[in-house]
């Protein structure tokens, strides 16, 4: 999550394994963007709810596009909110740019992300 150089970022997080992310999550912290480069991070060395919201996020995604919950979430539109009218992995895609520190035009804060990504979080994480 985050931001690779090729996508115009310079900061990103990598979990390598479920452990990685168990051990992690819940983060918690503040809406804060990533000011380095993390490899399993422990709770101590990333703490930032934008992070761990949008991590959240990502499982969801993966697990609807593996079938293990239903399909389509990517491509849910958004009808409330700040991101009306974009999809829901459109919204990801946004939330990992301002996580990695990257201007994605308008006036979304690392705050708004939390608030966008956590309601989609609680709409669909079962």
């Amino acid at each position: 999550m985050g931001c690779h150089r090729a996508e115009g970022g310079d900061y990103h997080a990598k979990f390598t394994g479920a452990q990685a992310i168990t051990d992690w999550m819940p983060a918690g912290g503040k809406a804060a963007v990533l000011t380095a480069n993390y490899q399993d991070p422990t709770k101590k060395e990333l703490k930032s709810s934008v992070a761990s919201h949008v991590l959240a996020l990502q499982l969801s995604l993966d697990f609807s596009n593996a079938g293990v919950t239903p399909p389509g979430l990517a491509g849910y539109t958004l009808t409330t909110g700040l991101l009306a009218g974009k999809t829901v992995g459109e919204a990801r895609a946004m939330a990992n740019r301002v996580l990695g520190a990257v201007p994605i035009g308008g006036d979304l804060s690392p705050g708004d992300m939390v608030t966008v990504v956590s309601a989609i979080n609680e709409m669909f994480v079962p």
